[in-house]
């Protein structure tokens, strides 16, 4: 028995049913395959991003025990020439000429030492550089080495030049 064309045409509606079905699921999978691809491009952007966050973290974290680190020098520093000050209002910055060199060193600014007794402090630092015709310039004036810093009128913070000769 042969196949009667009525049932030939079904089979061909059939088939091409079935054709714009698969083309359908094939355009689906296609737009899913996109979106997943998508997804895990923004998934790996955010583990960049927080490996990014991590790393600066990290960076920030070091920084920080470095700041600590700094403070206690200074503090050790500072306890060391017999004060208790951890301000860097209280701190005076004695700028070291001579020569052809230069250096900077911290000390407490306290009003009533002398600066003969500023003098001594930084020599234990830096005992090279004693001197016994050493003078110290604030704001462009001589510093008088037996009258108080507040005599003296030197305020926190201000910056002294000592004057070594060579």
């Amino acid at each position: 028995m042969g196949t009667t064309k009525n049932e030939i045409e079904n089979l061909k509606k059939q088939l091409s049913e079935a054709n714009k079905t698969i083309e359908e699921q094939n355009k689906m999978i296609k737009d899913l395959k996109k979106k997943l691809n998508q997804v895990n491009v923004f998934s790996n952007n955010t583990i960049n991003y927080k490996n990014n966050i991590n790393e600066l973290q990290n960076i920030i974290n070091q920084k920080n025990l470095k700041i600590q680190e700094l403070q206690m020098q200074m503090n050790n520093q500072i306890s060391s020439v017999g004060t208790n000050f951890v301000s860097v209002n209280d701190i005076m910055t004695v700028n070291f000429v001579s020569g052809d060199k230069n250096l900077s060193f911290a000390v407490p600014c306290v009003k009533n030492n002398t600066f003969a007794e500023v003098e001594e402090k930084l020599y234990k630092k830096f005992p090279e550089y004693r001197e016994t015709n050493n003078s110290f310039i604030a704001e462009g004036k001589q510093v008088l080495r037996f009258k108080t810093i507040e005599e003296n009128n030197i305020g926190s913070g201000l910056p002294v030049i000592l004057i070594i000769p060579s």
